[in-house]
């Protein structure tokens, strides 16, 4: 390490004593390092207190005059030093010379004329316990003792000598036994100091002796005969009046010197000695200033324990402008206290601060009352400030529409319920699209006020909650009859402050959103919620989720803050239990709105599946509908969190639900009714019904009736067979109940709606065929009893073939296999029924006449049999027995010969009769 280099020492000049402070580079590593200490030429690293290798505290010496500060280290060596030190010498003096400065006169000084006078050194001792001398490195740091005792000194003769300071400064290192025997060596010297005066009188009885001859020889003297007139009393007296005329003359000056630094060192020493006094008015300003609250509670409390009850008037006087600070002081902090809102911990301080500083009332009653109060108009200010903007945004939206109803006549039917889902009801299309999508007011003054109470509630909680439990007093609780019975009343009204802030929470909460279970309110509370422009109806209810979710983490808030024991939590659970039970409600119903508009989004474009026939897509956006619904449940109401309860374990809520559930099914029954059976709209231009006339043409992408009617029979065939079982089950995994009475009624309804499409298709299908057959089989002005020899089956057999396999073949394209027994079969029973009628209604038959009457009823029974019921399969036997049989041979050849070629003619539609055979076998 490079020499020490004194750069610096303040002061630069001083007596034997004086305290240096030395700074420079280099000092050494540490106070061992420090091996020499040269001030003005004497060795003084005794005194040494080494604080880092850049400052050391010091004493001078002996040393007069101007000298260099030398510093050696074991690490460094000998240093050199930039700056000197002057020493200067103390001078005595005497009673009668002037001086420029306070001289200590209570030293005593050996002058030639008191040589008799004993000198006692036990003010001067450098040690008064009789202890030797510690090692430098057990000295207590100067810089330490400064901080401990800042208005102290380790001075005996000082007025503000602390034993502390001299201990700490002396003896830090001394043991316990060595301190104690330095006590009885105290004590000692104690008890020899009082028997110094009879020493001194032991001392000096010849000087006794010698002044009291003085005396009687003086007094023998003055009691002279008087006759001899050599010297009188009074003229002795005049005498010594003229000494002291002149003595005093002589030494006015001096005495009237001394008399002031006797009164200016009385005055400096009661500055010096009560300065804490008469410098506090401005020390407690300036620490308000600052911020350093406790170190001014701590001055006024010193004061107040010293002088409160002091008689001296410029006491009484600096403590009264103690008093006026102070009580500035406190009026600032409650004002201070009372501004709202302010954090938690600094309102605990103000409160221990002004309980600290004697606050005339309970300054922490005075904070919980007033947060209450300024909680609760926050509430209510929220509710005015939402509802004034609703109130504007209706009046504004309202004019919109006055100025845009001319200009908007076309609005697109696609994206309607969309637009009134998110901007409500009513809202032009051209200004949806002008102007982004706003959160209803309602909501955003549910966000808010679930802020408010999240914020500010729980220190409002915790504040009283530490009072209750003496947290913000630093002395002793008050435990008296009268202070118990105070206390009491106070924690009632903070239980009925917390009631009140909560109730009217949910309460605002309630009337934005559940006005109805405000009911039983008196009108007048009532009145005090309300004020929103828009019915509970016209808000949209996609927002009513994100509402029921801001609830809920409010409360769970303040689960965390009040304890689960507490009966406050029952507000807040049971507003969170209805919003969930309402907004189940409301989803399902808004579910059943849009299942039952389902069919004007029906494209009847088909989707094939093997098994399940050929669908639309509504089948599909019914499920996915339901399934939105329930899963957007489950993530805001049915998912229960701690502290909640199930809604689905209240059996109201149960019944409600199950009810829901059946009329989404009721709503898409209904919609699967519109669909096959209201018809598109029409041009007025237009001159026949397609529909109606069997036309397939499709008007605006809507298939005709009958066609309707088979898609529609599939897409119901299918949603029991699929989309029912797969509802059921994502309800009962969602916790839905009595989820088989949802399955029940579906399949009782879908039934019906099964039996109601399958009667209507085929009446359509029979009706054109039974119609058109007794016409055909007498074109030509046919007569059975003048007929000609037959050569083939006749044509109203073959059409009445035809029309079943067209009717076979449109079932087989859109439904699957199951159903074309079912409905060819149906079809093929009227239609022989229909042929029963007629053979039956024949009077006479010629031969030729019956024989082709057998032809066509054999050819027809040929090409139906395996789709007849054993009714109708009767009912077709009793019409062939009903025409007369042939018993020639060669009529049963032909009748053979032309079955024959009619199978031949028709084997790809008798084909299609085999197919269903078989596959209604299997």
């Amino acid at each position: 390490m490079p020499p020490p280099l004194v750069s610096g020492v303040s002061p630069n000049e001083g007596p034997p004593g004086t305290l240096i402070t030395i700074r420079g580079e280099n000092l050494g590593v540490d106070v061992r390092d420090v091996i020499s200490l040269q001030i003005c030429g004497v060795e003084m690293v005794l005194t040494a207190d080494w604080i880092s290798n850049k400052k050391i505290f010091a004493r001078s010496g002996q040393g007069v005059g101007k000298g260099d500060i030398i510093i050696s280290t074991k690490s460094g060596g000998t240093g050199t030093s930039n700056v000197t030190f002057n020493g200067t010498q103390l001078t005595q003096i005497l009673p009668t010379q002037k001086s420029a400065v306070f001289v200590d006169e209570t030293h005593t000084f050996l002058t030639a004329w008191d040589k008799h006078r004993v000198v006692t050194d036990e003010i001067a001792a450098d040690n008064l316990l009789g202890l030797s001398d510690e090692d430098s490195e057990k000295k207590f740091p100067l810089t330490k003792l400064l901080e401990y005792f800042p208005r102290c000194s380790g001075n005996v003769t000082a007025s503000n000598f602390s034993p502390y300071w001299y201990l700490l400064e002396n003896n830090a290192g001394t043991s316990f036994a060595d301190l104690k025997a330095g006590l009885e060596f105290l004590k000692s010297r104690r008890s020899s100091s009082s028997k110094e005066p009879l020493s001194f009188v032991k001392t000096n009885v010849s000087t006794f002796m010698e002044c009291q001859d003085a005396l009687v020889t003086m007094h023998n003297k003055l009691t002279w005969d008087e006759n001899q007139k050599i010297m009188s009393l009074d003229k002795l007296n005049m005498l010594l009046q003229a000494a002291d005329k002149d003595a005093d003359s002589l030494f006015h000056d001096i005495i009237r010197r001394k008399e002031k630094a006797d009164a200016t060192r009385n005055t400096l020493g009661i500055l010096n000695r009560f300065k804490f006094l008469f410098y506090l008015p401005p020390s407690i300003r300036s620490n308000i200033a600052k911020g350093d609250y406790d170190l001014v509670i701590n001055d006024y409390t010193r004061a107040k324990l010293l002088f409160r009850d002091t008689e001296v008037a410029v006491f009484k006087e600096f403590y009264g402008e103690v008093e006026k600070e102070v009580q500035k002081f406190r009026e600032s902090l409650h004002e201070k206290l009372l501004q709202m809102p302010s954090p938690l911990e600094e309102k605990k301080k103000i409160i221990r601060h002004l309980v600290d500083l004697e606050y005339t009332g309970n300054p922490a009653w005075e904070c919980i009352t007033t947060q209450y109060k300024w909680l609760v108009s926050c509430l209510f200010n929220c509710l005015t400030e939402h509802t004034n903007r609703e109130h504007d945004e209706y009046r504004y939206s309202k004019g919109q529409r006055a100025r845009t109803k001319s200009s908007i006549s076309i609005t697109l039917n696609s994206s309607k319920d969309f637009r009134e889902q998110l901007l409500g009801p009513g809202v032009p299309h051209a200004q949806s699209q002008a102007v982004k999508i706003k959160t209803p007011q309602r909501v955003l003054f549910v966000e808010e006020l679930s802020d408010l109470l999240t914020e500010h509630f729980p220190a409002f909680y915790r504040l009283g909650h530490a009072y209750f439990e003496g947290q913000l007093l630093r002395k002793e609780r008050d435990d008296s009859h009268r202070a118990k019975i105070e206390q009491k009343q106070n924690l009632n009204a903070f239980k009925h402050m917390i009631g009140l802030v909560l109730k009217t929470y949910c309460n605002l909460v309630r009337n934005a959103f559940l006005p109805e279970s405000l009911a039983d309110l008196p009108e007048e509370t009532r009145r005090a919620y309300e004020g929103w422009t828009l019915t509970k109806a016209e808000l949209p209810s996609a927002w009513l989720p994100q509402c029921v979710r801001t609830v809920r983490q409010c409360a769970e808030a303040l689960r965390n803050v009040i304890p689960p024991e507490s009966e406050f939590n029952n507000l807040p659970q049971e507003l969170v239990f209805d919003l969930r039970t309402d907004t189940m409600r409301t989803i399902l119903k808004q579910a059943i709105d849009d299942v039952s508009k389902l069919n004007t989004k029906e494209t009847w474009v088909l989707d094939t599946n093997d098994s399940s026939g050929s669908t639309t897509q509504l089948p599909g956006m019914f499920e996915n509908c339901i399934n939105e619904s329930v899963s957007h449940l489950n993530d805001v109401v049915i998912r229960v969190k701690a502290g909640e309860h199930d809604i689905f374990n209240d059996r109201t809520t149960q019944e409600q639900a199950t009810a829901l559930c059946i009329d989404l099914v009721k709503a898409y029954i209904q919609t699967l009714e519109k669909c096959a059976f209201d018809e598109p709209a029409q041009d007025d231009s237009m001159n026949s019904d397609p529909l109606l006339d069997g036309s397939t043409k499709m008007l605006d992408g809507v298939p005709p009736l009958r066609r309707r009617l088979i898609i529609t029979l599939s897409n119901c065939h299918y949603s029991l067979e699929k989309i029912m079982p797969r509802l059921v089950e994502t309800l009962d995994k969602h916790g839905y109940h009595e989820t088989n009475k949802v399955m029940q009624f579906a399949e009782e309804s879908f039934d019906e709606l099964d039996a109601k499409l399958f009667d209507q298709y085929v009446e359509l299908k029979v009706e054109p065929i039974v119609g058109q057959l007794e016409q055909s089989m007498y074109t030509g002005q046919f007569d059975w009893s003048t007929a000609k020899e037959p050569m083939s089956v006749r044509d109203y057999i073959k059409e009445c073939i035809s029309h079943i396999v067209e009717a076979h073949a449109e079932v087989y394209s859109i439904l699957s296999t199951d159903f074309l027994p079912r409905i060819i079969s149906h079809i093929v029973d009227m239609v022989a029924e229909e042929i029963n009628r007629l053979i039956f209604s024949i009077t006479k038959f010629n031969k030729n006449g019956a024989l082709q009457a057998r032809i066509d009823l054999l050819a027809f029974k040929l090409a139906v049999e395996r789709c007849l019921t054993a009714k109708y399969r009767k009912c077709l036997d009793e019409a062939i027995a009903r025409v007369p049989k042939s018993n020639q041979h060669k009529d049963e050849q032909k009748i053979d010969r032309i079955i024959n070629q009619f199978q031949q003619q028709f084997k790809f539609h008798l084909l299609a009769f085999s197919q269903l055979d078989i596959l209604s076998d299997e």
